[in-house]
């Protein structure tokens, strides 16, 4: 496998595509959490009509891939070619970088509890390991479903305030009862910093979840009040709606700013980031979004940055 050096020290490797003597313009990686899938986008000279049967890539080509950071961190990935388009000796690519079988398996199946279904659906390498009690003590049902529709749904029940992610090299989890940084910067100095939140409070945005009884039916059901909706399930499912409830409220947070690199840090999607900057309020952070850039070797690295509070 072949691979193309980055200005900061970084590498970037892709198997078949790489080992051909073609000229890359430009290469777009992008990965979010909350049940976004990671992509590839491949900008790059290509100096044969496709019709000839000689294309470097097909739809439905399975890759592998990694990123070398500068720290020699390896990142470990592989995806599959759903679109490719030749014009004026150019091929644009795009990969989904998750297993096909995640998007094109549609299925009715049981599963018995949260756990066993996000393992039965999740056709990569998790990353975090599930350790904590199911939050259903029953079965679960695929009903004509993808198993990435049916694994995402999963994902948000797994555990009261954890959020998650599809990110380059598997599916993980983040625990934000338990705030561990891996760093801490000073933001002002190494990112360009953008869209500050106006409000920092996360009072602003928070309420609970509260749990009632269903009068008449207080054995088998509650009623679940939520922001002034009010949901009715069943007792077994109950805790795996409150955190349905809870955890989505993350992806509509307003507590996020975006910053701007030249250099790849050894940082992933879902690390915890300790930030200090006279621009913020936000300190305790995590990375829910990040895309890398490549233009030629040019590199610019998009990170957002989120509060682990609502």
């Amino acid at each position: 496998m072949n691979y193309i050096q980055l200005s900061n020290g970084s590498t970037l490797g892709l198997e078949k595509l790489f080992d051909n003597n073609i000229v890359i313009n430009s290469v777009k990686l992008s990965e979010a959490m909350y049940g976004e899938l990671p992509t590839m986008d491949l900008d790059f000279d290509f100096n044969e009509d496709p019709k000839s049967g000689n294309t470097t890539l097909k739809v439905n080509d399975v890759l592998k891939g990694y990123l070398v950071y500068p720290n020699n961190q390896k990142e470990e990935f592989s995806g599959y070619v759903y679109s490719f388009n030749y014009y004026y000796n150019k091929m644009i690519v795009k990969l989904i970088l998750v297993d096909p079988d995640m998007l094109k398996t549609v299925q009715s199946t049981d599963y018995s509890g949260i756990i066993k279904a996000i393992q039965g659906t999740y056709k990569g390498t998790i990353l975090t390991q599930l350790s904590y009690s199911d939050p259903v003590n029953n079965d679960v049902y695929q009903r004509l479903e993808s198993n990435y529709e049916f694994c995402t749904r999963c994902c948000w029940m797994y555990r009261y305030n954890n959020v998650f992610g599809y990110s380059l090299s598997g599916l993980k989890f983040i625990d934000l009862n338990n705030y561990r940084p891996i760093d801490e910067v000073n933001a002002d100095a190494n990112f360009h910093i953008s869209n500050i939140p106006e409000y920092t409070d996360p009072k602003l945005y928070d309420q609970e979840v509260i749990e009632t009884n269903v009068i008449g039916d207080e054995e088998y059901h509650y009623n679940i009040n939520f922001y002034n909706r009010i949901y009715t399930v069943d007792r077994a499912y109950s805790d795996a709606m409150n955190n349905y409830l809870h955890n989505t409220r993350f992806k509509t947070s307003k507590l996020n700013f975006n910053a701007q690199s030249k250099y790849l840090f050894p940082y992933k999607l879902g690390d915890m980031i300790k930030v200090e900057s006279s621009q913020l309020n936000i300190n305790d952070t995590f990375i829910s979004k990040r895309i890398i850039d490549i233009q030629k070797s040019d590199l610019t690295v998009y990170y957002t940055l989120q509060s682990i509070r609502i």
